[in-house]
């Protein structure tokens, strides 16, 4: 068996080892066995921050808590913590990770300790630290990620940059973490693949949502030599130096087979500590993906978090238009992810959401407002007629859908 140690960061700064999850040899595991165990430990258990890592599948118990199936199962709260295309691409490169040993229990110790959101992880008695880059150092980053992605050989002193940096953040794009005078910042770069503007772009989409009234985090654009970088401010880590605890969707869902919008107002519902706030922001949320096209808004583009003040929804994060020219959404709406008329909008904001005639009207209303003006954002952020044109037939049909 192999052992790992979980580690959590309390929004005040201060550390506690509150559990440990067993997994066997992927080679040596017969079918019967179950694909990781965790308990929390006695130390954590009694501690007077104690909470629930993820409520509805790990209580606050002493138990042993089995995950069965398939050799590479481990809680979702834990997967939260992994990164997706990207950040496994550096790890591998990084650990000379072989096929055989690519298992997310086994990922897990090279995240080190400074991942986003509350948790880490370490092999049982040892101590590892990763860093964010410093702001000084983004220009090299870019650079560096943009010759891995080509295949090109990088120094070693820039890979290791790089590894330490960039193979934590989650999502498909190349990305890295970045500390600036202790104001923190998740660093999205171009990929080689990309067809249109991805950075200003983004940014651009973002700027609509503070428009539309969405909760935010701070961002820019930041010219990196012949680059282009997105910096977002990290809400995993308050101004004290401490950490909020993340969950996805996805893991408070249970990774259902079909989600939809209506299933995470009842999660909302269920665990928020401010449970009408935050289901007025998810519906504005909702709204805001419905008419600006954001195809991509899957169980894992929406969290919550855990802060002293209990559970709450994260701020929006991975807004885009339809760059994918996927007219479908992730998420249903109702029976299925074809864009809604703004009247099946008003309807799920006073049947799940349940929000008042008023508000439901007033918050499409607002939001619309805001997403009429799109080409004068787009434009703002340099946009080219041709990109413009690009999203102008999805958004505009989506704005007709009365």
């Amino acid at each position: 068996m192999n052992f790992i140690d979980v580690w959590i960061t309390f929004p005040n700064g201060e550390t506690a080892h509150c559990g440990e999850i067993a997994y066997p040899d992927p080679d040596k595991r017969s079918r019967t066995e179950p694909g990781s165990v965790f308990r929390y430990t006695s130390d954590y258990l009694s501690h007077p921050k104690a909470f629930a890592l993820a409520p509805n599948q790990l209580p606050l118990t002493n138990d042993e808590f089995i995950c069965e199936g398939k050799i590479e199962d481990i809680s979702g709260v834990f997967e939260d913590s992994l990164p997706d295309q990207w950040g496994r691409k550096l790890l591998s490169k990084r650990h000379n990770i072989t096929v055989s040993r690519y298992r997310l229990a086994s990922l897990l110790p090279y995240l080190q300790r400074d991942g986003i959101g509350a948790l880490s992880y370490q092999p049982k008695g040892s101590a590892n630290a990763n860093r964010p880059a410093k702001i000084t150092e983004l220009e090299r980053l870019v650079q560096v990620a943009n010759e891995l992605e080509q295949g090109l050989q990088s120094n070693d002193q820039d890979l290791a940059l790089l590894f330490g940096a960039g193979s934590s953040p989650g999502g498909a794009r190349p990305k890295a973490l970045i500390n600036d005078a202790n104001q923190y910042w998740l660093a999205k770069f171009p990929s080689m693949n990309d067809q249109l503007p991805m950075v200003r772009l983004e940014c651009a989409t973002l700027d609509l949502a503070v428009d539309a009234g969405l909760n935010i985090p701070e961002h820019r654009v930041e010219t990196c030599g012949r680059f282009e970088v997105l910096l977002i401010e990290r809400f995993d880590i308050n101004p004290q130096g401490g950490r909020n605890h993340l969950l996805s969707m996805s893991t408070l869902l249970n990774d259902l087979n079909f989600y939809r919008y209506s299933d995470m107002a009842e999660i909302i519902r269920e665990y928020s500590n401010y449970p009408k706030d935050d289901l007025e922001h998810m519906f504005r949320h909702m709204v805001f993906n419905a008419l600006i096209g954001n195809t991509d808004d899957h169980e894992k583009n929406v969290s919550m978090m855990h802060s002293d003040n209990g559970w709450t929804l994260t701020p929006a994060y991975d807004l885009l238009p339809n760059y994918n020219a996927n007219p479908e959404h992730a998420t249903a709406f109702n029976g299925n992810g074809w864009p809604p008329t703004h009247e099946a909008l008003i309807a799920l904001g006073k049947g799940p959401f349940s929000l008042s005639d008023k508000k439901a009207h007033t918050t499409l209303s607002e939001v619309l407002a805001s997403i009429v003006k799109w080409r004068k954002v787009f434009r703002s952020y340099q946009l080219s007629d041709k990109n413009i044109n690009f999203f102008k037939k999805d958004i505009e049909y989506r704005l007709s859908l009365k």
